[in-house]
Parts: structure tokens; C-alpha cells; sequence
């Protein structure tokens, strides 16, 4: 009876912030799969296509610098702005398809932009959520949130091969922008709470060197950051040469690379909420070795056994506890880090932890000439395991977080 008035806390602004950001991560879905399938097609090369999805990770490592941007400013008017910015480079995007199909390198470069400008959008969600939501509702907020996202995930990327072969490339685009004036609409229609408004008086690079402090010398973030970006860069190459492994290894279509998509994003939801409901019952410290040990595994199997039937269900094993984790991570964070600061540090978490991305992508793409896809993608699991083998030592580091939040 208790928990009752805290139930309005995920009413109207919290779920019109969950729904504009899911209907636009329909588009987010059909602009990289259309973009990165593209690719493929024109250039047949496999390292293109590594290359290429490399360059779409690196604005991520721009969250060093726009977390303190989101701390000084109103993080509704970021948010807004970043929506804004990414609408207007998809319908240029389309348009410029719509002229000339042959034209890789300046949809390149527009999707580099995209990214650019959504590089402080999830670190201002991050901050926004716990001014929304009280704090004994925060874990299940973010697992409302991410199994929301995941969802118009699997709709974009179930759809999105179904699509492209039906309407073509440009049609994809004009719709991820339809998606952004969608969300735009619904985060003008969020009432803002009024401390958002506020100003920082002290300087950009004060703010910065607090933010950077705060997780530098917490041990628990240093030791997640740490783990992340040895997994992340283990399993870039199953981030970069998806399509390959389905066009050319597994010999499927569009649809078969969508479906695929699909089922990552179905274990994703799956985690989330098992995480939600079961967060109050869960030791951080054993969730994070098991997480990343069938994560590892998962990726070795469909590696060595290549039918499309074990590649989906790998998928769907591997969404599940990685769904898990960052609904963990997230809430961790909120909860460990003072309000004020959470832009800093959810910018700085998200840039240093994806870090890793384009040097594994890119490794990879040099690796794709010269062997097979199933010892890269072998290759990538077993040293995720190192990762596992630092997680087991947070079990002390958890516990306090896990008291912190109690």
C-alpha cells in the first residue's frame, strides 16, 4: 500500500519520454541496417563493411565531452536539440539517396554526423530518468525503459530487410527522420521539472575535471569500465561483420539479417525485465561472471556451428544476459552518483566503455582478409573471458554499491 503514490512517478512524463525515444529507435534500426547492408552490396568487401561500422561507433567516445554539456544545460533542450539535428541529416540523407544510389562516401559521412549528434542524447536520458522517477521505482524505470527501446528495436530490425527490398534505401531514411520529429513532439510535451532549468556558474573544464574525478577514483566504475571495454572490444567483430556472417557464411538475405537483429534484441527485452523483476534478489557480484561467461560462449558456438537456426538462438542467449547487465550498470550508477553529476558520468561511462569498439572493428576488418569468420568471431569469445575473470573480483566492490543503494 505503501509503494501506491509512488506509482504516478512512471505516468505521463516518464512514459512519454519511453515512448518518443522507442519510436525513434525504430528509425535508429532501419537508418544502420539499410546504411551497413548498403554498404555491403556495393563494395562486396568485408572490411569495408567492418570499416564503416567502426566509423559509426566513434562519436560515442564524444560522451567525454558532452555529459559536462548536459550538466550545465537544460537536458530536455539537449535532448530536443540532438533529435532535432539527427531529423534534418536523415531527410538530407534521403535525399541525396533518392539522386544517386552511387553516392557511399556522403551517406557515410552523413551517418557519422547522425551518430554526432546522438552522442548526448543517451547520457541526458540517463540523468533525466531518476528527476522523473523516485528512487525506489529507478530499477524498474530502467528496465521499463530498455525493454521499451529493445522492443521498437525488434520492430525496425525485423521490418527493416522486409522493407528495404520492398520501398528501397531512400524510403528507410525519410522514415528514421519521421521518427525523430515523433520523438521531438513527445519531449515538448514532457512537463519539465523546474531545477532543470538551472545553470552552472563554475566553468566547462571545472565541471569536466569533477565529473572525470568521480570516476576515476571510484573503484567499482573503474573496475566496470575495465571489464567493458575488454568485452566490447573481444565481441566487435560480431557488432561489425554481422552481415557478412549472414550473406556470405550462412548464404541468407535481408529479411534472414533483420530476423536476426530480431531475436538479439527479443533476449535483450527478456533480460531487462527478468532483471526488473528479480534486481532486490540478485547479487551484481555473481550476474556479471555468469552474464559474460554465456555471452563469451554464446558467440564461440554459433562460430563453429554455422546454420542460421543456431546463430539465432546464440543471439537471443547473448541479448538476454547482456540486457541484464545494462539495466544493472544503469541503475547502479543513478543510484551511486549524485544528481548533479550523472550527465558527467553517464557520458564519460558510455564513451570510455565503447572506447574499445572501433580498435576491435577495425582489427577486425584487417583480420577479415586474411582469415575465416568463424576463427575471428572464436577468437573475440574466448578473450571476452578475460572479462570474466576480473568480474569475479567485484564481488567485495558490489557489495558496498549494492549497501550504498539500500
Amino acid at each position: 500500500m505503501s509503494a501506491n503514490p509512488q506509482r504516478p512517478h512512471l505516468g505521463w512524463n516518464f512514459g512519454l519520454l519511453v515512448m518518443g525515444q522507442g519510436i525513434s529507435q525504430i528509425g535508429n534500426n532501419l537508418f544502420s541496417l539499410a546504411l551497413l547492408w548498403f554498404v555491403l552490396i556495393k563494395t562486396h568487401n568485408r572490411a569495408d563493411l567492418a570499416y564503416v561500422a567502426c566509423a559509426l561507433t566513434v562519436p560515442n567516445i564524444l560522451g567525454l565531452l558532452s555529459g559536462t554539456l548536459i550538466d550545465r544545460m537544460n537536458r530536455w533542450n539537449v535532448m530536443i536539440g540532438s533529435d532535432s539535428i539527427r531529423l534534418i541529416l536523415s531527410v538530407v540523407m534521403g535525399l541525396v539517396a533518392v539522386e544517386s544510389q552511387n553516392s557511399i562516401i556522403i551517406l557515410i559521412v552523413l551517418g557519422v554526423l547522425i551518430q554526432v549528434a546522438g552522442s548526448a542524447f543517451q547520457p541526458a536520458q540517463v540523468a533525466i530518468i531518476p528527476s522523473l522517477v523516485s528512487h525506489e521505482l529507478l530499477g524498474r524505470a530502467n528496465g521499463i525503459n530498455q525493454m521499451v527501446t529493445m522492443g521498437t528495436q525488434i520492430v525496425g530490425m525485423a521490418s527493416g530487410g522486409a522493407l528495404m527490398a520492398v520501398v528501397g534505401l531512400p524510403t528507410l531514411f525519410f522514415i528514421n527522420a519521421a521518427t525523430f520529429l515523433f520523438s521531438v513532439i513527445t519531449l515538448f510535451l514532457v512537463r519539465q521539472p523546474s531545477h532543470m532549468a538551472e545553470l552552472r556558474d563554475r566553468s566547462f573544464w571545472s565541471d569536466w575535471t569533477e565529473g572525470m574525478k568521480i570516476v576515476v577514483y571510484d573503484r567499482l566504475l573503474r573496475r566496470l569500465i575495465t571489464i567493458a571495454i575488454i568485452v566490447n572490444f573481444s565481441l566487435a567483430p560480431v557488432m561489425s561483420l554481422d552481415a557478412a556472417w549472414v550473406r556470405q557464411i550462412l548464404r541468407q538475405n535481408t529479411f534472414h539479417y533483420g530476423l536476426a537483429g530480431a531475436c538479439l534484441m527479443v533476449g535483450v527485452i527478456i533480460g531487462n525485465g527478468l532483471y526488473g523483476a528479480l534486481a532486490e534478489k540478485i547479487r551484481p557480484s555473481l550476474v556479471l561472471p555468469i552474464a559474460l561467461s554465456v555471452m563469451s560462449f554464446s558467440v564461440i558456438c554459433f562460430a563453429n556451428i554455422p546454420r542460421f537456426s543456431v546463430f539465432a538462438i546464440c543471439l537471443s542467449v547473448f541479448g538476454a544476459f547482456a540486457g541484464a547487465v545494462n539495466t544493472m550498470v544503469f541503475t547502479m550508477v543513478q543510484n551511486h552518483v549524485p544528481a548533479h553529476s550523472i550527465g558527467r558520468v553517464a557520458g564519460t561511462l558510455l564513451a570510455l566503455t565503447t572506447a574499445s569498439l572501433p580498435l576491435g572493428m577495425s582489427i577486425a576488418g584487417f583480420l577479415a582478409r586474411h582469415l575465416s569468420l568463424n576463427w575471428i568471431f572464436s577468437g573475440g569469445g574466448a578473450l571476452a573471458f578475460i572479462g570474466v575473470a576480473i568480474s569475479i573480483g567485484l564481488r567485495s566492490l558490489a557489495s558496498r554499491a549494492k549497501s550504498a543503494l539500500e
